[in-house]
């Protein structure tokens, strides 16, 4: 009999225990909207290519059940599609197999959350909502949801797509400075120009020169006596000899129908009565046996009467005025001239041959005289465009120049969402040239298309350090990350007056700054609109209308965009703000 009462007390027990758990789980649940949450920032907002998502949560005072937990169960919900972030739990004092915040019964608490979810572009209308779920032993109680902000901040992503994507160059020349240098040799002691030397060697080459069509630009002329004889006869001589090869030119170039021949500006002449230089260096390429000696006197004897006469007591005098001393007595002549080159026209019509006979210059050259980039193809290999084209060639008939692949490659990137096939170009291109910054920032402004900036910020600060000047593209891709004191940092003060200068400024909080870059920045629809923002975040109504009616007035698509911006919401209601949008 008392075992049969003992059973009855303990059934008791437990049923007074379920619906003690039952109405303590109902009383948490009724009372559930006098917990409070703050989600910072609300609405929600895009950094980088990500929400972060930040709340606080406040409990009260003799709320939470001292053996129950809750679960949160966060989420992003949007169209229909809820994506769940990590969960997290609040508890009671007693609870002891849970993790999480504990909530005092007599005091309350407080608990904070954070994740973060990748952004996209359907989440512009995204709400964070709490899914709660409260257990107390074995049983459960699903609450009302809660939402906890509504809506996205997207201005981050209003950044401007300005990454620089870099052309390499043709060095194609259209004028090209030629030089021909040649001699013409004297006797001992004479000035005129004996036959044999009017039709040297060095005068062939001279009219090889002149009929290969290079565009003569001027002659020099330096004539030398050798350092044997009296000095004041020397500097004659030297002088008559430039006299006699001025001569000699004016009238050969006239029979070579040079029209710049009788132009006394295009002769430039100079004479040296003795070539001791000449002297030194001849001894120093000689194989005299006391060519040290020489070189030694010419060096610290600075008389040129005692430096000859200590040259005419070496042994090897005789020798080296037999040998050398002949090479001293002569005209220089340097013919300066522009090179011939195919004009722009021989050049296309080249180009548009299946095997063109270019050089690399005058091919990637050739691409640059035609604005056809424009194709409907899938792939570069059937690529139409005679632009395109025409690199392709210069990549087949000299494969192991990167330009052609480099610039190919460019051609994808100016047109968009050919990310992909820029890449493999490029890829070839810095297996031709390790160290290429041109390329690997190529590479960075293709993959920053493909919103891979981990890659894209790697490849601009790999063609950084080879030299690149692209601080703007390593901004741009900063904003792009969220880190908005670093994008400020790249852009410094020589792109600080810019759009994307003041979006990061803007977005870091700094909003006096990027007025600042605002106002020497070019105005236009995006720096209205950046103004209006602002405006909103920094409460000033009249400037808000203002700039939003300016930009709509250059941009009428923001209309619609100023309407559902959540930058606005607070305001979306006053006459201000619909007159401004109207």
């Amino acid at each position: 009999m008392r075992t049969f009462q003992f059973k009855l007390v303990l059934t008791a027990l437990a049923i007074t225990a379920f619906f003690s758990s039952c109405n303590s789980l109902k009383s948490m649940k009724t009372k559930a909207n006098t917990i409070s949450y703050e989600a910072k920032p609300s609405p929600l907002e895009v950094r980088g290519d990500s929400i972060d998502v930040m709340v606080t949560g406040k409990i009260p005072a003799k709320y939470f059940d001292k053996k129950t937990s809750i679960s949160l169960n966060p989420s992003i919900v949007y169209n229909g599609t809820a994506v769940k972030l990590k969960p997290a739990f609040i508890k009671g004092e007693l609870v002891v197999d849970v993790k999480g915040a504990t909530i005092s019964k007599v005091t309350g608490g407080t608990f904070t959350y954070s994740d973060r979810v990748a952004y996209n572009d359907k989440m512009a209308d995204a709400t964070l909502v709490f899914d709660l779920v409260a257990t107390k032993g074995t049983k459960c109680l699903a609450f009302t949801a809660v939402e906890i902000a509504k809506g996205t901040l997207t201005t981050a992503y209003s950044v401007n797509a300005t990454d620089v994507a870099i052309l390499a160059a043709d060095n194609f020349q259209k004028v090209v400075p030629v030089e021909l240098k040649g001699q013409i040799l004297f006797n001992i002691d004479e000035a005129a120009i004996a036959a044999k030397q009017q039709k040297s060697n060095d005068i062939k080459a001279f009219e090889k020169f002149v009929k290969s069509g290079n565009q003569l630009t001027g002659i020099s002329i330096s004539s030398y006596a050798s350092p044997d004889g009296e000095l004041r006869r020397n500097d004659q001589l030297s002088i008559n000899r430039t006299d006699a090869t001025y001569s000699f030119l004016l009238s050969w170039l006239k029979k070579k129908g040079v029209k710049q021949v009788n132009d006394s500006s295009f002769y430039k002449r100079s004479a040296t009565a003795e070539d001791w230089d000449g002297l030194k260096q001849a001894a120093a390429s000689s194989d005299l046996a006391d060519r040290d000696q020489i070189i030694n006197i010419l060096s610290n004897i600075a008389d040129p009467i005692e430096r000859e006469n200590a040259i005419k007591k070496l042994k090897s005098y005789q020798k080296m005025a037999n040998k050398l001393l002949p090479t001293l007595r002569r005209s220089e002549i340097t013919l300066m001239a522009n090179a011939k080159v195919k004009t722009d026209a021989e050049i296309t019509a080249e180009a548009a041959k299946d095997t063109p006979m270019l050089t690399a210059a005058e091919i990637l050259y050739a691409a640059t005289l035609t604005a056809d980039e424009a194709t409907n193809k899938i792939t570069y290999d059937a690529y139409e465009s005679t632009k395109f084209s025409i690199y392709n060639k210069a990549k087949v008939a000299f494969p192991y120049d990167w330009r052609a692949q480099n610039n190919m490659a460019y051609i994808y990137l100016n047109q968009g969402n050919k990310a992909d096939k820029a890449i493999e170009l490029l890829n070839e291109a810095a297996s031709l040239d390790k160290d290429n910054a041109i390329v690997y920032n190529n590479l960075g402004v293709a993959y920053a298309q493909k919103h891979d900036y981990a890659n894209a910020e790697r490849n601009y600060l790999l063609a950084k350090s080879f030299g690149a000047q692209n601080n703007i593209n390593l901004g741009n891709t900063k904003i792009r990350q969220g880190d908005y004191n670093a994008a400020l940092s790249y852009y410094g003060t020589v792109n600080a007056c810019t759009y994307n200068a003041a979006l990061a400024a803007a977005l870091s909080g700094n909003y006096e700054q990027a007025l600042k870059n605002l106002d020497c920045a070019k105005q236009n629809a995006s720096v209205y609109y950046l103004r209006a923002v602002i405006a909103a975040r920094t409460n000033n109504l009249d400037n808000l209308t203002t700039n939003l009616a300016r930009a709509i007035l250059e941009d009428q698509s923001l209309k619609a965009k100023a309407i559902k911006d959540l930058e606005f919401k607070k305001y979306a209601d006053t006459d201000a703000f619909k007159v401004a949008v109207r």
